[in-house]
């Protein structure tokens, strides 16, 4: 429990793509870091990194070697995109009714540009961790023209995994990291989770019988 806050939901007028998101309200995200993104398309998920021009790369997964290779943001039908700072959330619609919505606890640095702000009063914060499947092997290196370092994971289930972490040992694990808004949710008073942002990644430690 971390006490009461405030949580700040923009949200924009529908239709604004994704790049136009990104461009927007991308840099408000790098206050907090390094941003990280997590990317729903028709033939994977994958995590993905924010570069400074608001653009998306993620790990080639044919690599052997750290090889960045651009999003097709046209293949994308939902992205979170995270940091300390706040969490972009986008949903593409067939329609081209797109929508998207900021996650911020402080005001963004934002210049007119039609969103609406919501302000909630939360009673509570928890932080909470959702541990990641497989364990680290093939460590990559950071490649000198650009600033992220990668893990490759793997375990049966699912194969192989790329997430942009650091410092995880051979045999390792990481986890995302998320806190969890309370707030008064009727007229008896009852309080219970209405929100949820993802903060980061970080590395962790767990027992196998603890795997999610």
């Amino acid at each position: 429990m971390n006490g009461k806050t405030t949580l700040l939901i923009y949200e924009a007028p529908e239709g604004r793509s994704l790049q136009e998101a990104l461009s927007i309200w991308g840099p408000s995200l790098h206050e907090g870091g390094r941003a990280v993104a997590l990317i729903y398309t028709p033939g994977f998920c994958s995590f993905a990194t924010l570069d400074a021009g608001g653009r998306l790369r993620r790990l080639s997964p044919s690599s052997e070697r750290l090889e960045l290779v651009p999003v097709d943001l046209e293949e994308v039908y939902e992205v979170r995109v995270f940091s300390r700072a706040g969490e972009l959330r986008w949903l593409n619609d067939p329609w081209g009714n797109h929508r998207s919505t900021l996650l911020r606890e402080t005001p963004a640095p934002l210049s007119t540009d039609g969103s609406v702000l919501e302000q909630f009063t939360c009673s509570d914060t928890i932080e909470q961790t959702y541990v990641i499947w497989g364990r680290a092997h093939g460590l990559t290196q950071n490649p000198a023209s650009y600033p992220d370092c990668w893990t490759r994971f793997s375990t049966a289930q699912i194969g192989a995994l790329e997430v942009p972490v650091c410092d995880v040992p051979q045999g390792g694990r990481a986890a995302l990291l998320a806190r969890e808004y309370l707030r008064v949710l009727d007229e008896h008073g009852n309080v219970g989770v209405f929100e949820e942002r993802l903060l980061g990644l970080n590395v962790t430690e767990v027992r196998d019988e603890h795997e999610y």
